[in-house]
């Protein structure tokens, strides 16, 4: 399966939704997309989750919650590290990390608690209703 046309759709609707911060504030909700293009071969990874920056110590920062790893094609618990540096001096790499106002945790876990979080796909239903139902549960505009 081409991920790149629906990670393109991704950061997109993330353009869209979010603010975007290269460098994000310690605490905020966010997605990560990483992406690397080496000798012809395109591989993503997404994190979605809480940051967690030392940007001004340690020279990187971190989405922790649920991360998506195109070798495996599913999410799981883990977290996504970026150096922003490295990504500026390295030809093939790139990324782009948005801040979302709270309830983008939510929304990821009501779609894994029905079973509705597996894929990119799943993400894109995510992203696309994110917002929509402030008052009724975010997993109703998923059905």
């Amino acid at each position: 399966m081409k991920i790149e046309p629906l990670i393109k759709q991704i950061k997109d609707i993330i353009k869209e939704k979010g603010t975007i911060h290269q460098e994000p504030e310690n605490g905020v909700e966010a997605i990560i997309v990483r992406e690397e293009r080496f000798s012809g071969k395109y591989s993503a990874s997404i994190g979605i989750g809480i940051i967690n920056s030392s940007i001004s110590t340690t020279r990187y920062f971190d989405v922790r919650g649920k991360i998506y790893n195109d070798t495996l094609n599913t999410f799981s618990d883990s977290n996504l590290r970026i150096e922003p540096k490295v990504f500026a001096t390295t030809k093939g790499l790139q990324y782009l990390c948005a801040v979302f106002e709270p309830g983008l945790i939510r929304a990821v876990d009501e779609a894994l608690w029905h079973h509705k979080f597996r894929n990119l796909n799943d993400l894109i239903i995510v992203l696309e209703n994110l917002g929509k139902n402030d008052l009724k549960s975010l997993f109703e505009s998923l059905k």
